[in-house]
């Protein structure tokens, strides 16, 4: 688990609530009416634009995210390794009884141990990964959705808000509440887009490109071993292969 985006959503909503009930009683900024407005109207819209397996992937990838530890692809390297030095030393069909967490890994290994070289690997498995590049980026697209429809969401809040306070001007008792929803729907929807969806976004992007980069060592790995090379030249081969998200320009971590 990476603990830094709990911290971070956690200490901003924890400033937020402490400002609050700094200025005021924090009673005065929970609204029923906001809430329904803006979390419920941006999940309507968020199940509106998304098939319904992309709304309950996304859920479960964020999930992840929270509770599973990162990949990290130098590990599955020296694994390839070792496959590779026992594969050497006993043969192919001795990878069999190696067992291995990661799905895609399982399948290459089982599609190596079944006999297939290394061009009908990396047909079979750069297939899976369109797949599942696409996948990723589907879940990543519904927490943008958030982002992008909750200060709309907000607005429109506001708006209901303003238009139920101008028209009851001649009620004070009515004012109050209006006021509350125009003010706090606005107040909701950045919470939910800066807040929470943003930070969800952004990490689902860059575990997504490791997830993807684990990939392709798998890939290149498994079709190194299929090619009978040694585990010292395994090494060299996939070592330079791993970088880090945080390389990149964020220009292109966003796309």
């Amino acid at each position: 688990m990476d603990p830094t985006t709990i911290i971070g959503i956690a200490s901003a909503l924890g400033l937020i609530l402490w400002s609050a009930a700094s200025a005021t009683s924090i009673a005065a900024y929970f609204d029923l009416p906001s809430a329904a407005i803006v979390l419920g109207g941006t999940l309507c819209i968020v199940i509106a634009r998304s098939s319904f397996s992309d709304f309950i992937g996304s859920l479960q990838a964020a999930f992840k995210m929270f509770v599973s530890p990162p990949m990290r692809p130098e590990l599955t390297v020296e694994q390839l390794v070792e496959f590779a030095t026992i594969a050497r030393r006993d043969g192919i069909t001795a990878l069999d009884s190696q067992d291995v967490a990661d799905p895609f890994f399982t399948r290459g290994l089982h599609l190596l141990v079944d006999g297939a070289d290394d061009y009908k690997l990396g047909v079979i498995l750069h297939r899976d990964i369109e797949k599942s590049e696409a996948r990723l980026s589907a879940y990543v697209d519904v927490w943008q959705t958030w982002v992008d429809v909750g200060p709309s969401m907000g607005m429109v809040g506001t708006l209901v808000g303003l238009v139920a306070m101008l028209g009851n001007m001649t009620d004070p008792k009515s004012i109050g509440p209006a006021m509350a929803v125009a003010i706090l729907t606005t107040l909701y929807g950045a919470i939910v887009a800066n807040v929470i969806g943003l930070p969800i976004v952004t990490k689902l992007r860059s575990s997504s490109i490791i997830e993807l980069q684990n990939q392709l060592v798998v890939v290149e790995g498994l079709q190194a071993i299929a090619r009978g090379e040694n585990g010292r030249h395994v090494r060299d081969y996939l070592t330079p292969m791993i970088w880090s998200p945080s390389s990149l320009p964020a220009d292109e971590i966003a796309t």
